[in-house]
């Protein structure tokens, strides 16, 4: 199954064929106060991983498309009685969620760093059914640092960040176990795939309608973006 990289749905991408996050405009307001500006120190990775995706060309579409066709070949062979979308679905809903990242935007070398960073973290341990392990599979690392990417450009970096040092460390989504190395993901990931996101804050808090004047709730050609009342 696919590995879901933090419990959350508003803040990673955690299902195979959901609508990601549109990415927001790539000029970002510098902030004074910046996060994930270094790489946590008890992350769990084996310097001695190797992984594919280390030594080669940022993936492309088609290296995505053909990524999760082969997850999903995988999970048909072992789970024949249950129903899976086909590969003409997929091949459209992954190309469809590709081109909606900020993909474009990626610097040559990208992944290759990225995959370096966190190749041996523990996630890429363990193999699909058929047998490919994951560090072999072309893809399987890169598109750890795509999700992550899709997901600060729905969310923005403060809001992941709270999601992993909340002030009531009780109250977090995330096993403290796994904190760092999803620390290490959304560093790695910004510092290598998307570094124009690091000071994204995220879209602004929608207001109610009532509080704007004047109330645009009761004219749908105001195109106002606001909360209606509960």
């Amino acid at each position: 199954m696919r590995w879901s990289i933090i419990p959350v749905a508003a803040v990673f991408v955690a299902t195979a064929c959901g609508t990601p996050a549109v990415a927001p405009p790539t000029t970002a307001s510098p902030t004074p106060e910046r996060y994930f500006t270094t790489a946590p120190v008890n992350a769990p990775v084996d310097d001695t991983a190797v992984c594919v995706d280390s030594d080669q060309p940022n993936i492309t579409e088609d290296d995505y498309v053909t990524y999760w066709q082969t997850v999903f070949d995988d999970q048909r062979a072992a789970y024949p009685d249950q129903s899976f979308p086909s590969p003409a679905q997929i091949a459209e809903d992954k190309s469809a969620e590709w081109r909606q990242g900020p993909n474009d935007e990626v610097p040559s070398g990208a992944d290759a760093a990225f995959s370096n960073a966190v190749c041996g973290l523990p996630i890429n341990d363990g193999s699909l059914h058929s047998g490919i392990e994951f560090r072999a599979l072309r893809g399987q690392v890169a598109q750890y640092g795509r999700a992550t990417c899709n997901s600060i450009a729905g969310s923005g970096v403060p809001q992941m960040w709270e999601q992993l040092h909340p002030n009531d460390p009780a109250a977090s989504s995330v096993p403290g176990d796994q904190a760092a190395q999803f620390e290490l993901l959304v560093y790695s990931a910004m510092a290598h795939i998307c570094p124009q996101l690091a000071d994204y804050q995220g879209l602004p808090p929608m207001k109610n309608c009532a509080d704007l004047t004047p109330d645009p709730s009761a004219d749908p050609e105001a195109r106002v973006f606001c909360r209606g009342e509960r």
